[in-house]
């Protein structure tokens, strides 16, 4: 088998070529390994095409090996596309094998002398939906001065309690935001960004997004004293402990992160086939009744 992935652009594409030698019988072990390599290439996001020469003739209805063959597709929701002989002698030994949910593909069987098997030619879109963009409103948080906040917080009305001494809750909430609106549009007014809208994985929910800024923030305390380690003329222990500190509890919140997202994506992915073993077991059911 050789795998490779096919990039034009933005777009990608997975193609699995596959050859089984016509001299060596058809054993289960034969189908027990290609299901193994179609289950790992169900895992790539892109579309996939498993193509080749397997040697199984495909076109006699009720052919044990044939059979066994197109079970091992359909239980992965494939088909093959290939419909007429693939060699010289006929019987369709080639496949163009797809994805049931992908547009299927139209082969063509093309004789170029070259081999006693034809040429196998189809179609693949190599192109993307267009990115999808949106405009939010951000503040430079990093920019603010703490002290002159400080400052300007300390001369408003916030600190004039004979301002809104006689104010309900309601009017106090709308002068405290008025105010602290105020002081931050003149620190560190608003500006508007473009960013582009990424899909997120299914399996990633509220947990695993404050892991990833746990993880975040302890990244940033880690390089923070790596450049006070750096920008010290002669480092003291002290510096040189709170920066391995850092570092170590960057490492440790990292791959409890890592963890967490493998242990979310394989629970995602055992609810996914038992809800649908649920449904073929009461399908089954159902028929015997």
């Amino acid at each position: 088998m050789l795998c490779v992935r096919v990039i034009s652009g933005t777009s990608s594409y997975v193609v699995a070529v596959i050859y089984r030698p016509g001299s060596i019988a058809v054993s289960t072990d034969f189908y027990n390994e290609l299901a193994d390599v179609l289950d790992h290439l169900a895992t790539f996001a892109e579309p996939v095409s498993v193509v080749g020469d397997l040697n199984v003739r495909l076109d006699r209805v009720g052919d044990l090996a044939a059979t066994q063959l197109v079970d091992v597709l359909t239980d992965r929701g494939l088909s093959n596309h290939v419909t007429t002989p693939t060699h010289d002698l006929g019987g369709m030994l080639d496949v163009v094998v797809t994805r049931d949910d992908l547009p299927a593909p139209s082969v063509d069987v093309v004789d170029i002398g070259l081999s006693d098997h034809r040429l196998l030619q189809w179609s693949v879109p190599m192109s993307r939906p267009p990115p999808v963009y949106r405009s939010v409103d951000v503040r430079q948080w990093r920019l603010l001065d703490h002290y002159a906040f400080r400052a300007a917080l300390a001369s408003s009305s916030l600190c004039n309690s004979d301002v809104w001494s006689d104010f309900d809750a309601n009017d106090m909430a709308l002068v405290y935001d008025r105010e602290i609106t105020s002081i931050l549009d003149w620190m560190i007014p608003v500006r508007t960004v473009t960013c582009r809208q990424r899909p997120s994985n299914p399996y990633f929910d509220d947990e695993c997004r404050a892991a990833k800024r746990r993880v975040r923030r302890l990244e940033r305390a880690s390089s923070r004293a790596h450049r006070r380690v750096t920008a010290a003329v002669v480092p003291t222990r002290d510096i040189v402990t709170a920066a391995a500190a850092a570092d170590a509890a960057w490492r440790v919140e990292r791959r409890s992160y890592r963890d967490l997202c493998i242990q979310k994506h394989e629970a995602f992915w055992r609810m996914k086939v038992d809800s649908v073993r649920s449904r073929l077991v009461n399908c089954g059911s159902q028929l015997m009744h």
